[in-house]
């Protein structure tokens, strides 16, 4: 029979084995019924694969003879801490490297996806763009077909497909790209307000917009109902820096909205700069803890003008969230405050 240590190694690497079975059969089965991308994982199967290692990793060491008795449970306690760090590392990396295999994976269809964009079917057609929005700059190769599907009489389709052109084009753009602007431009005034968020984005990317011709739409892009929308206007705003400071009502509304809104508005207001503090202190006041901590992170990089936040900060470093709370006091610091 088998002991409580072989046991214990036994159980772990099974409990591992069966998270990587299910990550690459989560993967193929997506990519034979073209179902999409994966959806990230929850992080209760990340949990579990640390304590898995965790488990494991006592198991080996009393396999091995185990430590001395002195030190035994001292001993324990950090070989199962150290294998639940590894065991959470290897998870992220592991469920990184299955997402970026699926999205080559998936464009390994990119010539079926070229010729659905101009079938007859209006499905086929949301279908491909759909896709390829998800692949990335993978997706470059069907730039002529997908300029010619900003027409398309289906504002469903020309949204996929403005989205597709945006993740695509890469950040920053290639230097030798002189096609997308001319050919998405005429689209910044689409009835769809997707359309013409993704569009001011590329257009801002490019540098090829002026501020008071993108503003309009990418304020109200952030009220959308849409995440999607919402946070591409947001993360567009922030690329306008100091510009972007007329849509401060509208982000700090964003940041009361839930992820993943609230955190794109935070990077943003954090990229406007100094005129947007006073919206980051209510976010550290008001926001849930991972807007408390994103706004503190970003007060921390303003240097002497976020010193009027440090009321707001010295209550969140009592904040019962250990993010926050620490993230809070390094800010204080940081900007050359007591900590009290």
């Amino acid at each position: 029979m088998l002991e409580n240590d072989e046991l214990a190694v036994l159980v772990g690497a099974s409990l591992l084995s069966v998270r990587v079975l299910y990550l690459v059969g989560r993967v193929l089965w997506g990519w034979v019924t073209d179902s999409g991308l994966p959806m990230r994982m929850s992080c209760t199967f990340t949990l579990v694969t640390g304590l898995a290692v965790a488990v494991m990793a006592v198991g080996l060491v009393s396999v091995m003879g185990g430590p001395p008795r002195g030190v035994r449970l001292l001993a324990y306690c950090g070989v199962a801490f150290g294998g639940f760090i590894l065991g959470l590392i290897f998870d992220l990396f592991l469920d990184t490297r299955m997402f970026q295999l699926a999205v080559w994976l998936t464009s390994l269809r990119l010539a079926r996806y070229r010729e659905m964009l101009s079938a007859p079917g209006g499905d086929s057609r949301l279908h491909a763009a759909t896709r390829l929005s998800t692949i990335g700059t993978y997706a470059r190769p069907a730039f002529p077909e997908l300029f010619e599907a900003l027409k398309d009489d289906s504002p469903e389709v020309r949204v996929a497909v403005s989205l597709a052109i945006l993740n695509a084009i890469g950040d920053p753009p290639p230097p030798d790209d002189t096609e997308t602007v001319p050919a998405v431009r005429k689209s910044l005034s689409d009835p769809a307000l997707g359309v013409r968020v993704n569009v001011a984005t590329i257009l801002i990317r490019f540098q090829a917009v002026s501020t008071s011709d993108a503003l309009p739409i990418l304020r109200e892009g952030v009220s959308s109902k849409e995440d999607t929308v919402a946070c591409t206007a947001s993360y567009a705003l922030g690329e306008l820096g100091e510009a972007a400071e007329p849509a401060l009502p509208e982000l700090r509304q964003a940041l009361f909205r839930g992820e993943p809104v609230s955190g794109v508005a935070v990077d943003a207001l954090g990229k406007i700069g100094p005129v947007a503090i006073p919206a980051l202190i209510e976010a550290v006041e008001l926001g849930n803890d991972m807007v408390k901590w994103s706004a503190i992170e970003a007060l921390a990089e303003m240097g002497e003008p976020a010193r009027v936040a440090l009321p707001a900060l010295r209550k969140a470093a009592l904040d019962p969230d250990d993010f926050v709370n620490n993230a809070a006091k390094k800010a204080i610091q940081k900007l050359g405050g007591d900590v009290g």
